[in-house]
């Protein structure tokens, strides 16, 4: 009888693992049934690096002009207007930041640089129109001569415009009349962190 009751556990053991194709012989009068599982071995997940920023998100860092990213430049600030530089507004500037800094270069002129100006005070929240706080340091543009100029594309052309408003942490080694792309070059080096918004123009 039980020689019988092992034979049938056996072929029932058999009937459930012949979809795998393997064999399965009974076991012996003095074996026991064991049961075969499978297990998979789960691989962890390796989760990015977490960067500290002192609890300062820098993504929060916001610049706003007349006139949204990508929009059209009003005459007014233009070579064909009256020529003056736009006002800029700026919020959530990160922790640590001593001074504020705005460049504008024609991005289809190779980087031609209308206007770099530093200096300015990281408790203020932007600019008047045409305004130039006294202690702010104006470096020369790409026309020679130091402070704004706006945009004046040649005749039949539309060009792209970057205004750029950089989070220093430093003051960095810009002089009144600088060279523009040096004087850019010294802000990125001493930026926490920035933020830009293009215009465009042309006739």
């Amino acid at each position: 009888m039980r020689r019988a009751l092992v034979l049938a556990a056996a072929t029932l053991v058999v009937a459930a693992c012949s979809d795998d194709g393997r064999e399965l012989r009974p076991p012996g009068p003095d074996q026991t049934l064991s049961i075969v599982t499978t297990s998979s071995t789960s691989v962890p997940v390796t989760e990015p690096p977490v960067i500290d920023t002192g609890g300062t998100d820098l993504a929060l860092l916001t610049l706003q002009l007349p006139f949204v990213d990508g929009g059209r430049i009003d005459v007014r600030y233009t070579c064909e207007g009256d020529d003056v530089s736009p006002a800029l507004s700026w919020q959530d500037l990160p922790e640590g930041t001593v001074e504020v800094a705005v460049s504008m270069i024609d991005l289809d002129a190779d980087g031609f640089v209308h206007w770099v100006v530093t200096g300015l005070d990281p408790t203020s929240s932007g600019l008047l129109e045409d305004e130039v706080p006294e202690q702010a340091v104006q470096a020369q543009n790409s026309f020679g001569t130091p402070g704004y100029r706006g945009p004046c594309p040649p005749d039949g052309e539309e060009h792209t415009y970057l205004f750029t408003l950089y989070a220093l942490d430093s003051a960095p080694d810009v002089v009144d009349g600088q060279d523009g792309a040096g004087a850019i070059a010294a802000l990125e080096t001493r930026q926490l962190a920035s933020v830009a918004l293009a215009g465009v123009f042309g006739s």
